[in-house]
């Protein structure tokens, strides 16, 4: 959970222990899910509150991981249907 706390205090979020503890928990440790949460927290009034109700869940953050995953594949695998295993590399 180390690695947490050094995420968050590389994005200038300042969470109390429970907090990270809880947003660790919620997204079970994956770095990219702890990425979203500190981006969302970047310059929120109430990071505690927004950590408690953070769960990950929320279509938005399907949505962005959806562009994030595409926008790494090739023009060529766009359009094909096996886009996920013909560019997973």
């Amino acid at each position: 959970m180390a690695e947490a706390h050094e995420l968050f205090d590389a994005a200038g979020v300042t969470l109390t222990e429970p907090a990270v503890a809880m947003l660790y928990e919620r997204t079970e440790g994956w770095a990219a899910g702890l990425r979203l949460a500190a981006l969302s927290l970047a310059g929120h009034p109430n990071p505690e509150r927004f950590a408690a109700e953070f769960s990950g869940t929320e279509r938005t953050v399907a949505e962005y991981l959806l562009a994030e995953f595409w926008s790494g594949r090739t023009r060529r695998c766009a359009g094909c249907c096996c886009a996920p295993v013909c560019c997973s590399g």
